[in-house]
């Protein structure tokens, strides 16, 4: 993979080869297997490039250029290269040497700016015209890289990195507060606003369009509005269409340097998505045993035991039983037990240039990526974002949607079969979350304080941000402004969800670190449940295919059926970091100086309430809480420390003191 960094002289001045070398230079931490430099008129474009991911990467060279007319830089990754290929009128002995760029490049020639709409994958891409003297750059539907951009009076610098914009020496490396304090309490919401003022990002679904002198114009495609309803006959044609789309989507993970290899848990969707490879596998003649490398978290051996009730602390057990069914399965379980709970953390802000969210998990994401190295793994395949997808559940959006509908006779109907077929549940408990779902924010806040759960009271209970500050940047009134919620209710609608899942929040935030990531770990993410093709049927296909007749998640079920163990199949819901409380505790000391560190620092002591975050490393219980009953500030200790941490260091960071 790679990067690349533009600056467009909007005055009509010509680009120089000083400013080309400056952000080549800058980014060259994301690549120094090829680079390249480019001067056309009023652009300066930067490229460079860390290739043994994809077959292709060897014949990429970037920018991709036509006449003298078109420049193209692209990062990320193409799915359903054979179907565009066939469109454009490319051999497919063509296509095995056709690097993504290229066919980008093909494509733009063919659609212009509607080339996002034929293309699928993640992708993030700039075009500079040098007839029009304009510049494109458009970010996929699907998960991608940011494109970061300044815009100053004579000029616009765009980049996958904020290092290609600080590559300019005159432009501040200022913290954005706003973005700090969003980030503090999970409010994902603004998708334009990057970790620095005067930076933006073009957000997931944007295009950009740029000429001469004129102002930045971004547009943003909700392609899910266009998306019609899907009605079958019968149920077979759902789950028949569901398996063609997942089988589909999965081309890039077996477009790979390395062996085909997936991070498998005992959940639903890494399972289904395993057995999915395999039987491509088994049709294309490649299934042998041992054939699919799977690589498994499983907790240090010191870990307690303890776990949320009905979760499933080591999820070793059903993923064995699962290689037991299919002997393709190469299973390595991999524990972090040499690995500090912030592993990697500061490395990979230095990469991104951002901090990093999810802390509490750093240690397992990191021993999983070196098991792949070992294994010669490059391209790791994922079930993330399943659960916004195949294997949805909608039981309780839709018992609270009949609840509020008066829909009396589905309601009994249905409640009475999902009672049925989970013991200990009650019919009492089933209207309770139903109704506790549809009451007003003031009165499910009302609720729970009165039951005692201070977990359930707003963004306090979780992050330890500085009263004062969140008061002084007016936190509150961010997460009512974007639509976020602190309480993280469910929405009372399943496409909603969909929608809120794929194309907003943390997914959407996050995706700074996507090359990041790749770049330092070696190891690049791919999933085909992120496929568009596959959100857009999902969104499209009634309610009951997701919940009906007691079973929920049925759509996944019904896909897989006879095709997963019962130990999968009955297995509680997977706990990642299960260990974490061990984890934590193993660095308190060390993490306790550092707060006494980071006491004295004004710029940190400002934003975060030290002293508490302190406190609860101190006073954290010898066993795993499990819940605020156990222990009330286990969300923060859970959640929030972690994430402050990394916040504080990345402030460090910028500030110069790190």
């Amino acid at each position: 993979m790679s990067g690349f960094a533009i600056e467009y002289r909007r005055d009509g001045s010509a680009a120089s080869i000083e400013s080309a070398n400056r952000m080549k230079v800058a980014l060259q931490v994301f690549g120094s297997d090829r680079r390249d430099i480019k001067v056309a008129g009023p652009f300066a474009i930067s490229w460079v490039q860390s290739a043994g991911f994809a077959p292709q990467d060897r014949h990429d060279f970037q920018p991709v250029i036509v006449g003298d007319r078109w420049h193209l830089v692209f990062l990320g990754r193409l799915n359903r290269r054979k179907e565009l290929a066939e469109t454009l009128g490319l051999s497919p002995k063509d296509l095995e040497r056709t690097p993504d760029s290229a066919l980008a490049m093909m494509a733009w020639e063919k659609w212009g700016e509607a080339c996002r709409d034929n293309m699928y994958g993640g992708f993030s891409l700039i075009v500079c015209d040098s007839h029009e003297n304009s510049l494109t750059a458009i970010r996929s539907y699907e998960r991608s890289q940011h494109i970061f951009y300044y815009v100053d009076a004579d000029r616009i610098i765009l980049s996958t990195s904020p290092k290609g914009i600080f590559a300019f020496p005159e432009i501040p490396r200022t913290i954005d507060e706003i973005k700090i304090a969003d980030m503090l309490v999970l409010n994902h919401q603004d998708t334009q606003r990057s970790f620095f003022e005067g930076v933006s990002v073009l957000g997931q679904a944007h295009t950009m369009f740029v000429r001469s002198d004129q102002p930045p114009v971004v547009a943003h495609h909700d392609y899910l509005n266009a998306v019609q309803p899907i009605r079958f006959a019968k149920d077979e044609d759902y789950i028949e269409r569901a398996n063609e789309l997942l089988d589909e989507a999965l081309e890039s993970a077996f477009r790979s340097a390395g062996p085909p290899a997936i991070s498998l848990s005992a959940g639903l969707d890494s399972t289904a998505l395993a057995v999915a490879m395999i039987e491509r596998m088994r049709r294309d003649g490649t299934a042998e045993p041992g054939a699919l490398k799977a690589f498994t978290a499983v907790p240090v051996p010191e870990w307690d035991g303890r776990v949320r009730s009905t979760w499933l602390g080591d999820e070793s057990g059903p993923v064995k039983a699962l290689a037991e069914m299919y002997p393709e399965l190469d299973v390595t379980f991999v524990s972090s037990q040499s690995l500090a709970f912030d592993q990697e953390v500061d490395m990979i802000q230095s990469y991104a240039d951002m901090p990093v969210r999810g802390v509490g998990t750093a240690a397992w994401g990191s021993a999983l990526k070196q098991a792949c190295r070992e294994g010669g793994v490059k391209v790791l395949s994922s079930g993330s974002a399943g659960n916004g997808t195949t294997s949805f559940a909608a039981s309780h959006i839709l018992f609270a949607k009949w609840l509020r509908r008066g829909n009396w006779a589905k309601f009994l109907r249905e409640m009475r079969m999902f009672v049925a077929k989970r013991p200990g549940a009650s019919m009492r408990s089933v209207i309770g979350q139903a109704g506790i779902t549809n009451l007003p924010d003031a009165l499910y806040d009302a609720y729970f304080k009165h039951r005692g759960f201070n977990n359930f009271s707003g963004y306090e209970a979780y992050t330890p941000i500085h009263p004062d500050y969140a008061r002084d940047i007016g936190v509150k009134d961010r997460i009512e402004e974007h639509g976020a919620d602190d309480r993280f209710r469910r929405l009372p609608d399943r496409q909603e969800s969909l929608r809120r899942f794929m194309q907003y929040g943390a997914r959407n935030d996050g995706a700074g670190l996507i090359e990041p990531e790749r770049v330092m770990s070696g190891v690049e993410s791919v999933c085909a449940y992120e496929d568009r093709r596959l959100i857009e049927f999902c969104y499209a296909i009634p309610d009951d295919q997701f919940y009906r007749d007691g079973v929920d998640r049925r759509l996944i079920k019904q896909m897989m059926k006879g095709k997963l163990p019962k130990e999968v199949l009955n297995a509680p819901r997977g706990e990642q970091s299960s260990d974490w409380h061990f984890k934590t505790k193993q660095g308190a000391e060390r993490i306790i100086a550092e707060l006494d560190r980071l006491a004295d620092i004004p710029s940190i002591a400002t934003r975060l309430d030290i002293p508490r975050m302190k406190r609860v490393y101190e006073e954290l219980p010898d066993e795993t809480p499990i819940s605020a009953d156990e222990y009330s500030d286990y969300s923060l200790a859970r959640y929030g420390l972690g994430r402050a941490i990394s916040v504080a260091r990345f402030i460090n960071q910028v500030e110069g003191r790190n």
